[in-house]
């Protein structure tokens, strides 16, 4: 699933990056590791960090998410990819909506997600892809 993850972002940075859309980037490995692109001749910075890390957050999405905000203008997309997410995380994404912020959940998992946090999302208008093993990312992505 982690490389269904690194698949999705990498794919998202590149076709934001090719059409010059200024990307920001968070990855909660063990080391919280940030970059920035604004066109296409920086995504080889990107598969820099895509090769290096691993899914060992030592945060939870919701504490990283609560400390970046500030640093987010708001009004921003925020496309948050993951294979783990609880219903504090789910209040936390639903308060950020609620500041301004337009957000994307692209949900990777062989598992369902519980129906509260579905809920939550849902009720929230956030905007959820589900990517699973034998998905197709691209179709998955485009498909709405």
């Amino acid at each position: 699933m982690e490389e269904r993850a690194v698949e999705a972002a990498a794919s998202l940075s590149w076709f934001f990056l090719s059409n010059s859309v200024s990307v920001n980037m968070y990855v909660n490995a063990l080391k919280l590791h940030y970059i920035r692109g604004r066109d296409i001749k920086e995504f080889k910075n990107f598969q820099e960090i895509f090769c290096e890390v691993t899914s060992d957050g030592y945060n939870s999405l919701k504490d990283v998410l609560e400390k970046r905000i500030k640093l987010i203008a708001r009004g921003s997309s925020l496309i948050i990819i993951t294979g783990d997410l609880g219903s504090e995380d789910a209040r936390a994404f639903e308060a950020i909506k609620e500041m301004g912020y337009d957000i994307v959940l692209i949900f990777i998992s062989d598992e369902e997600l519980e129906d509260d946090i579905k809920s939550v999302l849902s009720n929230s208008e956030i905007r959820m892809y589900f990517v699973t093993s034998e998905s197709d990312i691209k179709g998955v992505l485009e498909s709405k």
